[in-house]
C-alpha cells in the first residue's frame, strides 16, 4: 500500500538521522553505503538499488554497492553504467529507459521503473544511485527529490573515506621517508609525547621506537649541553616558536 507523503517524510528523516549517526561513527564506507541504499530503495518502495562510483584514475563507474540485486546478475546492470545519456533524458521513449527494458529482460527480475540520482559535491562527480520498482507502483512527484539528500549524504561519505585514505597513504610515505632517514628525527605532539623516533635517533640515543614513543620528551631526551639559550621547556615558556616564523 502507497504510504501517505507525512509518512514518507518522517521515514525520511528517521533514515538521515540513521545514516547521520552512522557518519559519525565512522563506519566502513561499504557498510555506510549499503545503509544509504537500503534507506533510498524502502523509502519509495522500490525493488532493488545500486550505487556505482567513479574510479578516480579511470573516470569510469564501479559498482560499489547493490541491495535486491543478486549477485550472479550485477554484471547484466552494465549498460546503465557505460556512455550514459545526459540526466536531463526522461520519459517512455528515452535512452535510459530503452537500457532499463534491456537490464529487465536479462536479470528476469520484473523491474518496470528506476530512479537515478546523481552524487556530486560542487562540479566534482563522485558517482550515481539506482533505484529500481517494479509493478505498477507510482512514484510520487517528488521522489527524487527526497532521495536526493541520500545521494548527498553517500557523496559525502565517499569524499570522507578517500580523503581520509589519501591523508592515510601520505602519512604512510612520511613514515618511510622518516624512517630511513640518516638524521635522527623525533616529533612531539602538543603535549611534547613523542609520536616518531626513527632508526637512526634509536641508533644515537641508545632507546627503541617502542619504548620510546608515548613517552615524555623530556624523560627520553636529556642534554649534556645546550649550544642554544635555553631548552625547549624554557622555549615554549618564552612564546616559541614566534608567530611567521620558520
Amino acid at each position: 500500500m502507497a504510504r501517505s507523503i507525512v509518512d514518507v517524510r518522517i521515514l525520511q528523516r528517521e533514515y538521515l538521522l540513521a545514516i547521520t549517526r552512522a557518519l559519525t561513527a565512522e563506519l566502513d564506507l561499504s557498510d555506510l553505503l549499503r545503509l544509504i541504499l537500503r534507506a533510498a530503495v524502502e523509502l519509495v518502495s522500490g525493488k532493488a538499488g545500486m550505487i556505482a562510483l567513479v574510479e578516480p584514475n579511470t573516470e569510469m563507474l564501479q559498482v560499489a554497492s547493490v541491495h535486491g540485486i543478486p549477485a550472479q546478475v550485477v554484471d547484466h546492470f552494465a549498460p546503465l553504467l557505460r556512455d550514459l545519456p545526459a540526466a536531463e533524458e526522461s520519459g517512455p521513449d528515452s535512452e535510459l529507459t530503452r537500457r532499463l527494458r534491456i537490464v529487465a529482460q536479462n536479470a528476469n527480475m520484473g523491474l518496470t521503473q528506476m530512479i537515478r540520482l546523481p552524487m556530486t559535491i560542487g562540479d566534482e562527480e563522485i558517482g550515481l544511485i539506482y533505484v529500481f520498482l517494479s509493478g505498477s507502483y507510482y512514484i510520487i512527484d517528488d521522489a527524487p527529490a527526497l532521495l536526493r539528500s541520500f545521494a548527498e549524504q553517500a557523496a559525502i561519505a565517499v569524499k570522507n573515506a578517500r580523503l581520509y585514505q589519501q591523508v592515510n597513504q601520505e602519512k604512510q610515505r612520511l613514515n618511510a621517508i622518516l624512517e630511513d632517514s640518516a638524521d635522527g628525527v623525533m616529533i612531539l605532539d602538543p603535549t611534547l609525547k613523542i609520536t616518531v623516533f626513527n632508526r637512526a635517533l634509536s641508533g644515537m640515543t641508545g632507546w627503541l621506537a617502542k619504548d620510546a614513543i608515548g613517552r615524555a620528551h623530556a624523560d627520553i631526551i636529556q642534554w649534556k649541553s645546550l649550544r642554544t639559550e635555553m631548552d625547549l621547556d624554557q622555549a615554549l615558556a618564552n612564546g616559541w616558536p614566534l608567530p611567521g616564523a620558520a
